[in-house]
């Protein structure tokens, strides 16, 4: 997926939110600029740096995570819920961020001998 076809998948979220697009684009540019910045010396919740694509996905989801607790602890609104939601089907390991295929324990392979380790059961 291109960039422009990312903003424009991003942007179609947004069609009936309480938000309009045009903010939604403008924070996400902000954004977007700041992470191509910081990417540099990002680091995982272990201390190590970004080495892989599994650890830049480890990274961005961490950081949806901490935006989320953030918002929280302002005492912010609710989290915007969005058009399109995944189904229960799909339920994300909490840790790496792949679609658990089943209720097993994780143990995803996230590139060379590393693997997820999450212990949580799926909530699917």
């Amino acid at each position: 997926m291109t960039a422009k076809e990312f903003v424009q998948q991003f942007r179609a979220k947004f069609e009936g939110s309480p938000i309009g697009a045009a903010e939604a684009l403008g924070v996400a540019q902000i954004f977007s600029q700041f992470l191509a910045e910081e990417i540099y010396g990002a680091r995982l919740a272990n201390g190590s740096g970004l080495r892989d694509i599994m650890d830049c996905r480890q990274y961005i989801s961490a950081l949806a995570v901490a935006a989320e607790i953030e918002q929280k602890m302002m005492n912010a609104p609710p989290r915007l819920e969005l058009q399109q939601r995944k189904p229960a089907a799909l339920a994300t390991c909490p840790d790496c961020g792949h679609v658990h295929a089943d209720d097993r324990e994780c143990g995803f392979p996230t590139g060379g001998d590393r693997k997820c380790l999450c212990d949580r059961k799926v909530l699917a």
